[in-house]
């Protein structure tokens, strides 16, 4: 990585992401950037067709620059007509119809109450022109909705409504996590609201993959007993994580081996390396070498196909792809440019995907084990066959985490210490289940005594890391949450990796300097944040016809709320608590109940008078009983 040169793809691939950011952002002049492109190309041209003749180093660089510029207006271009809302033929811009024909586009998911799932939006019923879009729709759970399949045709009531954004502070925002889908309605349809038409149009691979899945989960249930172990399995095997158990869920996450539950590049890799070895691809030359290349192809094709093309496994798949056919034809290609590669193509066909996290901790993860690996590997002493595959995973392990921990704590305000040790046990184990899963669903067709016989050893590792987890998890100070860092401050700890990393690895000096302005810039950052966020305030939450008051003075925060909100967990974990987060009180606040209004008490920063007044400060708040509005009086 000390030129540009080893990995050209690199340069069109950050203007081509700049380009896509600025299309997301409010951008609607697409005639200009259509315009401006076609100039550019043209001049690119003439540039291209005068150097031939002559070289010209101002040329040169000239067309250098244009071809960068192309990336970038391309990025724009290209997510513009990718988002359905900037077409004249959007829903949203032909709402006069009542009723709209739609086609489910994902596999609908069954909850508590609803069905939930996407549709696009086919045409309004009764005209003929042709409407599209995409909606995130909840229809009344019933035994006819829970029929809902992958391609179905329906009618429903055009009920559909813009996603509002979030109405508190801090609360998630489901209107920026839809969009990012180019999803921007939602409706709540209840039973006598849609009919189904009985059309099924979906697409061929896609609804083959859910039919996969589907005989899968009824396979694993016959031989899975317990609920917890078959969820697991399931993820692990096939991708297919509706079934996960929540306790098990929290324990992974609490330590960090939650990425073993989600079919990722690790899967990928462990399946390539396993037909590698089958097929004997590294002693293959000639036309033997690309006829398995291609089998191993076909196979990677196959299982992201059965995991529902997820961002993670692709983007894996197009990797591994790249470095297969380089081999395949004794040509030996950069990691990294495959990495490039691999982006542009995701983000080709579909340029929203950089706001996936996933798909943004897949990429850096990667990239820390590619980059970070073999270095922190060499911190190692040199050692047997046995010791030497620990210190590998360790290093690997280390390097994924170097590299994501930023981003960990920026979206999820968690961190998990024993991670090390965590994946020591946990991704060996994995390892070895998703070998045994790929040997039960071929063998349990031939002999169901066989696939008994691996199913109860796969049940048994994975309850051996259900165990493993469970007990790190408890172990003190395994786990750190609620820690927030701002968006600035999280780039300012990706640009300190990035000057220690090479300061260290290229000994230069005056890296030391630029280490210490980082630290300097992120704790004076973070006092401008605290000063801002621990002024004395009050704070009235919107929710609806319930109360919700907020007093923030000394560091504390004391809340005030209605009874129902007070026994409402969902609205504490959604409101609350990322509230107390994002300003770092989330152990020092206090919550009570509204009726104590009436009462005469004290607290830390707050003293209730009585007849719903509250003293706080320098002033004096009354909260209206039953209503979420309050006045405030000097």
């Amino acid at each position: 990585m000390s030129s540009w040169k080893h990995i050209p793809l690199l340069k069109f691939l950050i203007p081509f992401i700049l380009g896509i950011y600025v299309a997301t952002s409010n951008f609607t002049s697409i005639q200009w950037v259509v315009s401006i492109f076609g100039l550019s190309l043209v001049l690119l041209i003439i540039i291209h067709l005068t150097l031939r003749k002559n070289l010209n180093f101002f040329f040169i660089r000239l067309g250098s620059i244009l071809a960068l510029w192309l990336f970038f207006l391309t990025g724009i271009i290209l997510t513009h007509f990718y988002k359905d809302k900037n077409y004249q033929n959007h829903f949203s811009k032909n709402d006069s119809s009542e009723w709209l024909k739609v086609r489910v586009i994902n596999k609908p998911k069954i909850k508590e109450k609803v069905i939930s799932c996407k549709v696009s939006v086919v045409r309004a019923v009764g005209q003929d022109r042709k409407l599209q879009g995409k909606a995130q729709i909840y229809f009344s759970k019933d035994t006819l909705s829970s029929k809902i399949h992958y391609g179905d045709c329906l009618i429903i009531k055009n009920k559909l409504k813009k996603i509002s954004g979030p109405r508190n502070k801090h609360q998630f925002n489901f209107q920026k996590f839809y969009s990012n889908q180019n999803i921007y309605h939602q409706a709540f349809i209840k039973n006598d609201q849609w009919l189904h038409l009985n059309q099924n149009r979906s697409n061929y691979l896609v609804r083959l993959g859910y039919l996969w899945q589907l005989k899968l989960r009824l396979l694993f249930k016959d031989y899975f007993e317990d609920d917890a172990v078959r969820g697991v399995a399931e993820a692990v095997i096939f991708g297919f994580k509706e079934e996960l158990d929540e306790n098990w869920l929290k324990a992974f996450s609490k330590t960090g081996t939650i990425h073993v539950l989600a079919v990722s590049g690790l899967h990928v890799g462990i399946i390539y390396a396993l037909m590698s070895f089958l097929l004997r691809l590294s002693t293959s030359r000639g036309i033997s070498l690309v006829i398995k290349s291609t089998a191993i192809l076909l196979v990677l094709f196959f299982y992201a196909l059965l995991t529902g093309f997820s961002p993670s496994v692709s983007r894996a798949s197009i990797m591994f792809g790249t470095v297969i056919i380089g081999n395949s034809f004794n040509r030996q290609s950069s990691i990294y440019n495959s990495l490039c590669l691999a982006c542009f193509i995701l983000l080709c066909i579909n340029p929203l995907n950089i706001y996936n996290v996933g798909f943004q901790f897949s990429f850096l993860a990667v990239l820390g084990i590619v980059y970070f690996k073999d270095d922190i590997r060499g911190l190692f002493p040199e050692a047997s066959y046995f010791f030497d595959k620990i210190f590998i995973l360790t290093s690997v392990s280390i390097a994924a985490q170097l590299a994501t921990f930023p981003l960990g704590i920026y979206y999820f305000h968690q961190y998990p210490n024993l991670f090390m040790f965590s994946n020591l046990i946990v991704i060996p184990c994995i390892s070895i289940v998703l070998y045994l899963g790929i040997a039960f669903i071929f063998i349990v067709h031939v002999s169901s005594v066989l696939g008994e016989i691996i199913s109860e050893v796969i049940a048994i590792y994975i309850q051996f890391i259900a165990d493993a987890v469970n007990r790190i998890q408890h172990i003190p100070y395994a786990f750190f949450e609620d820690v927030h860092i701002t968006l600035t401050q999280m780039v300012l700890l990706y640009l300190l990796i990035i000057i220690v990393c090479v300061s260290i690895k290229f000994k230069w000096k005056t890296g030391l300097i630029f280490t210490i302005t980082c630290v300097v810039i992120f704790i004076v950052n973070d006092w401008f944040y605290l000063n801002k966020i621990r002024q004395t305030d009050v704070i009235v939450f919107d929710v609806g016809k319930e109360s919700l008051v907020g007093f923030v003075r000394n560091n504390h925060m004391t809340f005030i709320m209605s009874d129902k909100l007070l026994k409402d967990e969902q609205t504490i974990a959604y409101l609350v608590k990322p509230y107390l987060v994002a300003n770092r009180l989330n152990k020092q606040y206090s919550i009570f109940p509204l009726y104590l209004l009436h009462a005469k008490t004290n607290h830390k920063n707050t003293k209730m008078i009585g007849n719903g007044v509250v003293w706080f400060g320098e002033s004096t708040c009354r909260i209206n009983s039953g209503s979420h509005k309050i006045k405030i009086r000097q």
